[in-house]
């Protein structure tokens, strides 16, 4: 039987950096061959590290594939979702985030990351995310 999980934890990410979804699932499944990560019809979930425009280093993933829409990080046992598909919560979620941290003026965005993996032309997997937070 193949391992899924619903939700990703960073566990799952120790064990298999690379995901996608399954749809006959309704979770992802690990994705074995990643050298290079090659696309699939479905999102990949990719195992990253970010660095804030302030210096925070943290772990986490990235959502798409060459074009990322979605990101989570991994802080305290919690998970903190952003998606430029939720306009409306980046802001909020950006402060819960920061409260968790102690740095109430985080700097989150543009977010470096990075993922020491690479796409089939061989260009590494890694780059800015800069989400709106003006809504």
């Amino acid at each position: 039987m193949t391992e899924w999980t619903r939700f990703l934890d960073e566990p799952d990410l120790e064990r298999h950096p690379v995901w996608r979804f399954d749809d006959a699932r309704d979770g992802q499944v690990p994705v074995t061959e990643i050298d290079p990560v090659e696309y699939v019809d479905d999102p990949l979930m990719i195992k990253a590290r970010f660095r804030t425009q302030d210096g925070v280093e943290l772990t986490g993933y990235i959502v798409g594939y060459e074009s990322y829409y979605a990101f989570f990080a991994f802080v305290n046992g919690k998970t903190y979702g952003f998606n430029k598909s939720w306009q409306s919560r980046i802001r909020e979620t950006r402060d819960e985030l920061a409260k968790v941290l102690g740095k109430p003026d985080l700097q989150l965005f543009p977010l470096e990351y990075s993922t020491g993996l690479k796409h089939e032309d061989g260009s590494p997997i890694e780059g800015v995310l800069n989400f709106r937070t003006d809504t």
